[in-house]
């Protein structure tokens, strides 16, 4: 089937066979936020079954186990652990099965009975977004940790279950998994960078890992750690070229950074200087350097974002505005599928300052370091001072048949935030999700949207 069935559309159905269904390398960039490990059951009447082998006529044993990689072998050939017990035999077990014949598991991502069964379905998942996701396209997954210990949060605000539901069994199921000998009550679990590490070891190319930061993060009870105040974005890409556009950042953030920087300019000309055992960090592009600011940083500070539907963990729009306008062109040809780059003009000449082999070791000696910015290998310390530039248009590849938008895919799109911001940048989406409420929610916000964007072209 051709990707444009499926374009800006939310399909409800199970990530991984939903995936099975889209055309190989269609989707020009991800971005999503999969269900937390152990966070809470989402109520899905239909459960998945993974790891099943063809053919096998299942029969479910409702017994804990761990993954069959960590068990033991029995005489009947199922995979067991001694840990875990049959259903029933105490408060700590969960509702999840295994089949007798060939190991496969019934469940919802997210209540996987360990942590390695729940990083190796994610990865699976990844794998056929991998296969859907161009060869120069980019891919963002937000992902927090939890820490090995019952949580108190109740999930009251979640319109779509009952309070009673949500609180007796949403937050229980999920809780109950962490009863476990997998790790020591109270270890931080450290499921991003596992689930990291396995996208790496299946191909995938890690090149940023982005801190979340949130001034305004929910207030924690706890006396014996600090509270947690970020989550995590990983950017991986299929290739060692694919599509980026830079995205910018004021250079002086704050007042300390201000003054700090008009001392350093005073005093040392914008060279590196070592001062109080410290190195004092100015470059030339702080005082008279490009306009649109410097390469943006990996902390971004994002307040979470209040939505009054009933999903209570929604992206917020600015944390996945960068990534988008970042990994996924605006315009890609029809016909070669070749993404149209922007077309930058210098105002003005950028200008180098070099120094030759002598002066760079006297400078040495008197303990100032090379000024940083783009080195010439003829011209040792030459440092570009980069000048302002304004956008003058697109590249153009020649066929003449016309540009389609780009297309974002979230492969659990929850309330349809991820929808919502591709459509106000003018690009395309495909969202994925397994909760058919959750999909009447965001089909309603998309529409919404949809005229909101509709009445101001209007009104122009």
């Amino acid at each position: 089937m051709k990707i444009s069935e499926y374009k800006n559309k939310i399909i409800n159905g199970n990530a991984k066979e939903i995936l099975q269904k889209f055309p190989d390398e269609s989707i020009d960039c991800v971005i999503t936020s999969p269900p937390y490990w152990a966070l809470r059951d989402y109520g899905v009447a239909t459960e998945t079954i993974w790891d099943s082998k063809e053919k096998c006529i299942h029969e479910w044993d409702n017994l804990e186990r761990s993954h069959p990689s960590r068990g033991k072998r029995d005489g009947s050939g199922v995979y067991l652990d001694p840990k875990y017990e049959r259903k029933g035999a105490n408060k700590s077990t969960v509702n999840s099965s295994f089949c007798i014949k060939c190991n496969a598991w019934k469940g919802q991502l997210g209540l996987e009975p360990t942590i390695e069964l729940y990083i190796k379905h994610l990865s699976e998942i990844f794998d056929e977004v991998k296969r859907v996701l161009k060869k120069e396209g980019t891919c963002w997954v937000n992902i927090s940790d939890t820490y090995y210990s019952v949580s108190g949060g109740k999930f009251e605000n979640d319109n779509l279950g009952s309070k009673d539901r949500n609180r007796t069994k949403g937050l229980s199921q999920a809780n109950q998994l962490k009863h476990g000998k997998e790790l020591a009550q109270k270890n931080l679990c450290n499921i991003p960078a596992r689930f990291s590490i396995e996208m790496q070891n299946r191909g995938w190319i890690l090149r940023n890992e982005i801190i979340w930061h949130k001034t305004n993060c929910m207030p924690s009870s706890v006396r014996d750690r600090f509270t947690v105040d970020f989550e995590k974005v990983y950017f991986f890409t299929k290739n060692k070229k694919y599509f980026f556009e830079r995205q910018y950042e004021d250079f002086l953030s704050n007042q300390y950074d201000r003054a700090r920087m008009a001392k350093a300019r005073t005093e040392y000309g914008g060279k590196w200087a070592q001062e109080s055992g410290g190195a004092i960090k100015t470059q030339r592009a702080f005082v008279a350097g490009n306009k649109q600011g410097r390469n943006r940083r990996c902390v971004w500070t994002i307040n979470t974002h209040p939505f009054k539907g009933a999903h209570f963990a929604t992206f917020p729009p600015r944390l996945i505005e960068t990534p988008i306008k970042a990994g996924c062109p605006e315009f890609i040809c029809k016909k070669c599928g070749k993404a149209r780059e922007k077309i930058w003009k210098y105002l003005e000449k950028p200008t180098r300052t070099g120094k030759g082999n002598k002066q760079l070791q006297k400078d040495k000696e008197n303990g100032l370091l090379a000024t940083q910015g783009g080195t010439s290998s003829s011209r040792p310390d030459c440092t570009v001072n980069p000048a302002s530039k304004e956008f003058i248009g697109y590249t153009d590849c020649s066929c003449g048949i016309g540009f389609r938008p780009g297309i974002v895919l979230d492969p659990f799109i929850g309330s349809g935030t991820t929808a919502v911001v591709a459509q106000n940048l003018g690009l395309d989406f495909v969202g994925i999700e397994l909760n058919s409420k959750y999909v009447v929610l965001a089909e309603k916000r998309v529409v919404g949207e949809t005229q909101r964007i509709r009445n101001k072209c209007l009104a122009l």
